[in-house]
């Protein structure tokens, strides 16, 4: 399987902070990069994997419950930031040079 870009360790730097040089073909990269990481995620079976191992005999305390169940809706809220992050993004860009 293909290791992301993320999944390396490298820290993707917004454009805009540390490069203002206004280039827009790297912002465009880094919008591709940015799908390829969020394809990559979906297309994942680590939470299918999961699936499969939560059921097992005497796999968890409720002290452990709690903390994974907690984690995954930690994770379900930081997917629900994203959409809604990306739908703000979308709207403002698209507003940009309008009248």
């Amino acid at each position: 399987m293909q290791q992301a870009a993320h999944s390396t360790g490298k820290v993707h730097e917004p454009a805009g902070i540390i490069n203002p040089s206004h280039d827009l073909k790297q912002l465009g990269r880094e919008i591709e990069s940015l799908r390829a990481m969020q394809r990559e995620l979906a297309a994942s079976d680590r939470l299918e994997k999961l699936l499969k191992i939560i059921p097992r005999p005497g796999w968890t305390t409720p002290a452990e419950f709690l903390l994974v169940s907690s984690q995954i809706r930690q994770m379900a809220e930081l997917v629900q930031g994203l959409e809604r992050a990306q739908d703000a993004l979308l709207k403002g860009a698209d507003m940009v040079g309008r009248r």
